[in-house]
């Protein structure tokens, strides 16, 4: 787990100012992890069949220092070249690109072919105010080129915020320097960034960090804590009972309560709101009140209006019983009434319309959720009790408490299947039935549900993932290394 920032010009100036480190030497290590994405690529080799083993396209500022500093670095090393797309406009950029060419740097005015393609134009301080047709041709022209494709702090065309220009450069691998930046993880950010690298300046990360702190915490394998049973003299009644309401549309509680089953509950119950369940599995057990020994409760898959309600009731009387709340539950009138009386923590997993219809219900105003989504989910953990867990679904997905806010990057589109919800409040459920705490329980759900599509993925379609064969991968998951 690490931290990532709004904005780093405040820890750029105390790495200059208290640590003594001038600007050409986080220049120049900014470059260097910049050349070691290329040198990753073309493992120190010329590419005879284009013009340019590396093409560098710089703008006037300080990103486009980086990208001159790159260029004197490896010249000679590589074929290589500078594409300006502005004249040197900052000091550290008209030093560097003087520096570069008194070294016989090329600086050419056409983007001739490349093996690797260098994008170092923006940068993290571009804030879009009108549209820049000039940049978004050129940015549509570097996409269009057959190269491997390098940006360097943020991608051109995505904004601070993490929002999107019209056009954005799509890279293979953003290497950030100094600390990661929010906006790299933004959903907007997810088809623009390719695989993200932290590139340390003069110092290790941490140092440079220093006190601040971060603005966004970014979840990684190794924090994924598996339900691993170690001890064997042990019965299903160690492992909780997980109690799934089901209602109008029984499959979607059938689908969480598979998935409780498989993420290590010992036993789990449908609790039927409505007339009895047509077809329950044999390892499942029904009825319709909660099990004596519940040790969790998931309510809102396919419950519809009716479920909703009858589930409330059972639920207000068993408020010490740590709970999911998903789908028609989040929308639904009872949902502020719930968490309020709650003795036990409560996990929210929303995806943006849920979320949407949460913000109404706690009275927070929203324009533009995706754009805002971050703010909008400190303000809702601000609001709720502060047990309560907002899991907000996304390409990116957020995991909010009033603490902090945490970002799962490792999702994929594979997810956006009917059932992926259900399967994930299932897997968080269990965990809950087992004794994690809310947020842990949130963020082991959350990573072991992204990496069992991705390892699906990995032997399969990704159009083709369906709830069962998620199910299936979740059951194959081992333990990440640190």
């Amino acid at each position: 787990m690490y931290g990532a920032y709004e904005q780093t010009r405040t820890l750029d100036a105390c790495a200059i100012e208290q640590l003594g480190l001038s600007e050409d030497i986080l220049m120049e290590n900014a470059a260097q992890a910049l050349e070691q994405a290329a040198d990753e690529y073309l493992g120190g080799v010329s590419d005879a069949h284009a013009a340019y083993d590396v093409l560098i396209a710089v703008g006037g500022g300080d990103n486009g220092a980086d990208g001159w500093t790159l260029a004197r670095r490896i010249h000679k090393k590589y074929r290589a070249a500078v594409y300006a797309a502005k004249d040197p406009a900052s000091k550290a950029c008209k030093r560097q690109a003087e520096r570069a060419l008194a070294c016989g740097v090329v600086q050419t005015k056409r983007l001739d072919s490349c093996a690797v393609l260098v994008e170092c134009i923006a940068g993290s301080g571009y804030v879009r105010r009108e549209p820049d047709e000039q940049l978004n041709a050129l940015i549509a022209q570097l996409n269009a080129m057959n190269a491997y494709r390098i940006a360097c702090d943020i991608p051109a065309g995505l904004c601070r915020d993490g929002q999107t220009a019209d056009t954005v450069f799509k890279a293979d691998i953003t290497v950030t320097m100094g600390a990661p930046k929010t906006a790299l993880y933004s959903d907007a950010a997810k088809d623009y960034t390719g695989r993200i690298v932290t590139a340390t300046l003069g110092v290790s990360q941490a140092v440079f960090t220093g006190p601040f702190k971060p603005d966004l915490m970014i979840l990684e394998p190794h924090d994924m804590r598996l339900p691993l049973r170690t001890i064997q003299n042990t019965h299903k009644n160690s492992y909780g009972h997980c109690a799934v309401f089901a209602g109008a549309k029984e499959g979607a509680a059938l689908i969480a309560a598979q998935a409780a089953l498989t993420f290590g509950a010992g036993l789990v119950s449908l609790v039927e709101t409505g007339k009895p369940l047509a077809c329950v599995p044999c390892e499942l057990m029904h009825g319709n009140t909660l099990p004596r020994k519940t040790t969790a409760i998931l309510a809102g898959p396919g419950l519809g209006e009716a479920g909703c309600e009858a589930a409330a009731e059972q639920i207000r009387q068993n408020p010490h019983i740590p709970a999911v709340f998903d789908a028609d539950m989040l929308a639904s009138a009872h949902i502020r009434p719930l968490l309020a009386q709650r003795a036990a923590p409560a996990v929210l997993t929303p995806h943006l319309g849920e979320f949407a219809a949460l913000l109404d219900a706690y009275c927070i105003p929203h324009s533009d959720i995706p754009a805002e989504r971050l703010s909008l989910l400190r303000e809702l953990c601000a609001r709720v009790p502060p047990h309560t867990v907002i899991v907000c679904k996304g390409a990116n997905t957020c995991i909010g408490c009033r603490d902090a806010v945490y970002a799962a990057a490792g999702g994929s589109s594979a997810l956006a299947k009917a059932g992926s919800g259900d399967v994930l409040a299932g897997m968080t459920a269990a965990l809950l039935a087992q004794g994690y705490g809310a947020l842990d329980a949130a963020c082991t759900a959350v990573l072991a549900h992204a990496q069992a599509a991705a390892d699906f993925v990995r032997g399969a379609a990704d159009f083709a993932l369906t709830p069962p064969a998620l199910i299936k991968a979740v059951s194959a998951l081992r333990q990440p290394q640190a």
